[in-house]
């Protein structure tokens, strides 16, 4: 199995249960017997968070704090490289 086999399915599995929740929270359409599992998983997940948040805060506040600054900086490097010229990759020779 190669690498990057492993993490698409986690970024799907993620997605799903992110949509399930969603729709769990919003109720914007019905729940099946299917998705018990799934809302399962991510009510246990979000249990386990706040009771990390609530006796370890520094536990969830630096990874958070980590991956907050490196979106930010992810965004000032696209916004560095939107204001550039194109490069043309392949030059005449």
């Amino acid at each position: 199995m190669r690498r990057g086999d492993a993490s698409g399915r986690a970024a799907a599995s993620a997605l799903r249960i992110g949509h399930t929740v969603g729709a769990a929270l919003t109720a914007t359409r019905p729940l099946g017997a299917a998705e018990a599992p799934t809302l399962a998983v991510g009510g246990g997940l979000l249990v386990v968070l706040g009771a990390v948040a609530a006796w370890e805060p520094a536990l969830l506040a630096y990874p958070v704090a980590a991956a907050g600054a490196w979106v930010g900086v992810t965004l000032l490097w696209a916004a560095w490289r939107a204001t550039r010229p194109p490069q043309d990759q392949n030059p005449p020779g």
